[in-house]
């Protein structure tokens, strides 16, 4: 019944999900497969390239302007990293530093608990740093951009590159670029494939290394581990969430805007 301290997850990251029985699809995956794009000739990568076009383009540039504004300039990663948060199909899968914030994604549902057994339990996913292989994909991605002007970064450097992890101290990456992802600690998985999981796409690539002997074969294939919940908990976690955190969904999607209307409804309270 005790939450457990975060300190004891320091070697994780975490995603949370609201449905045991999804695969870890990201957003542009799931859109391209849904609208069977492929079948209607377009190609995947083109796909993603002409949504961080359009996001340039778009009200006269705004984005664009912004992030210019800020010393960003040709960074497709900054420009997924908002995209992101705005719901515009990316080849990005959230990922967070923090278990409980983890644990809020993981408990949002509030279905009724009807249907086959799975769908009665949501998922808490964890990778464990010490078995990532992936310090070899963030080198080939270094190697890409060694000769790119600093900041600049174009898809075609990353399309290329099975995995990439894209968190905030790294400053090539940009992604800190607006609220939502400082308060959720959030981070990003990099998956180039169009139609396969992250965590099958892992496998395949580390397996097909392992057969190639440019990894032993002690090598690990599992990308993750997970925790299924069931959503009984969901009321009592979101409530012990808020008690004892402060996480809530206001605090992980701040809305500025009713910064005003918050702060007269104080006035009356504590009047």
């Amino acid at each position: 019944k005790q939450l457990i301290k975060k300190k004891e997850f320091g070697l994780h990251i975490f995603r949370g999900l609201d449905n045991a029985k999804y695969k870890l699809y990201n957003s542009a995956q799931r859109y391209y497969q849904n609208n069977n794009l492929v079948d209607k000739g377009f190609d995947y990568d083109e796909f993603i390239t002409t949504n961080i076009e359009f996001t340039k383009r778009w009200n006269n540039n705004s984005i664009e302007k912004y992030l210019k504004h800020r010393g960003i300039q040709d960074n497709c990663i900054a420009y997924l990293s908002l995209m992101q948060h705005y719901r515009i199909p990316t080849p990005l899968l959230d990922f967070t530093n923090d278990p409980f914030v983890a644990l809020f994604f993981s408990s949002a549902s509030t279905d009724d608990l009807i249907g086959e057994d799975i769908d009665q339990y949501s998922s808490l996913y964890f990778v464990y740093s010490k078995y990532w292989v992936l310090q070899g994909f963030q080198d080939m991605f270094q190697a890409m951009i060694h000769n790119n002007i600093l900041g600049q970064i174009k898809y075609s450097d990353i399309c290329l590159i099975p995995f990439l992890l894209l968190f905030d101290i790294e400053d090539k990456f940009q992604i800190i670029n607006n609220q939502n992802i400082i308060n959720q600690q959030g981070l990003f998985f990099f998956a180039q494939h169009s139609h396969v999981p992250i965590e099958e796409h892992y496998r395949l690539v580390i397996e097909t290394h392992k057969e190639l002997g440019t990894f032993s074969k002690e090598t690990k294939s599992e990308f993750l581990g997970c925790w299924n919940i069931n959503k009984n908990l969901n009321s009592y976690i979101k409530l012990r969430l808020k008690l004892e955190m402060g996480i809530t969904k206001e605090y992980l999607f701040p809305n500025f805007n009713n910064l005003k209307e918050e702060l007269e409804k104080s006035y009356i309270i504590n009047k």
